[in-house]
C-alpha cells in the first residue's frame, strides 16, 4: 500500500474562479458607455484569472512555468478577442 499526501479539494478554487469571472462580467455590463473602464475591467479579470490559475496549481501541486504561460496566454487571447470585438 502507497502513502501518498491527499490533495485538497478543488472545490473553494472553482466557487473562487466562478466568482471572480461574475464580477469581471457584471462589471464589464454595468459600464455600458465607459469603454476604458470596459477595458481595465477586461484587463483585471485577465490578471486575475491567471493569478487564480497560479494559485489553483499551487495548491495542487502541480505549478509549473508552462501552466503559467498557458493561463497567460489563454488570458491574452480573451481580451484580444473581447477588445477585437468590441472595438473594431
Amino acid at each position: 500500500m502507497t502513502s501518498s499526501k491527499p490533495t485538497p479539494q478543488p472545490t473553494l478554487d472553482y466557487w473562487v474562479l466562478v466568482t471572480l469571472l461574475v464580477l469581471g462580467l457584471t462589471s464589464f455590463l454595468a459600464l455600458p458607455h465607459q469603454p476604458a473602464a470596459q477595458f481595465w475591467t477586461i484587463l483585471l479579470t485577465a490578471v486575475g484569472y491567471v493569478c487564480w490559475g497560479v494559485w489553483h496549481h499551487q495548491r495542487q501541486q502541480n505549478l509549473y512555468w508552462q501552466v503559467v504561460v498557458e493561463y497567460a496566454l489563454i488570458a491574452g487571447l480573451m481580451v484580444a478577442l473581447v477588445i477585437s470585438l468590441l472595438w473594431p
